[in-house]
């Protein structure tokens, strides 16, 4: 057999195959892979909703838009004594800062795509964290976050 023929074929069968599906929020798109399921709630002045995955019933919360707000920021210079752990970063050319913090229900991630103080719709997400692939599946859903 054909060596690169070999090694495609190990490749193919290394490679995961998830489908994912994307989902309009007004201000932009999120992609979630298709075990989560979408929904919309709350209010008309910014674009609120949930994606839950079947399985386990982790959910990740997000308000989206100009009322929304920004839940994670840091002010120039400023710490804020809340999160256990912040970082600013760039999802699709954006601003964004992500946070950890402890809450009286456990722990919970929460980040901020977008910032008003440059004329930009925020995204926010959040999601209780009940074990560490909760971090890293959030993480991978909110980085998918276009906004138009």
């Amino acid at each position: 057999m054909n060596t690169s023929i070999l090694a495609l074929l190990i490749a193919a069968s290394l490679t995961a195959t998830v489908t994912a599906a994307t989902y309009d929020v007004i201000e932009g798109t999120i992609d979630a892979p298709d075990d989560f399921v979408f929904k919309r709630t709350g209010t008309i002045d910014s674009f609120m909703g949930t994606l839950t995955r079947k399985t386990d019933g982790f959910t990740i919360k997000f308000d989206i838009g100009a009322m929304s707000g920004m839940y994670v920021f840091v002010r120039d210079g400023e710490e804020d004594s809340k999160w256990s752990y912040l970082r600013q970063h760039v999802i699709a050319g954006r601003p964004a800062w992500t946070g950890i913090e402890t809450t009286p229900q456990g722990r919970q991630i929460s980040s901020t795509v977008g910032d008003v103080r440059k004329r930009q719709e925020p995204a926010n997400f959040t999601a209780a964290i009940q074990k560490d692939s909760d971090i890293a599946d959030f993480l991978l859903i909110v980085g998918t976050y276009k906004a138009k």
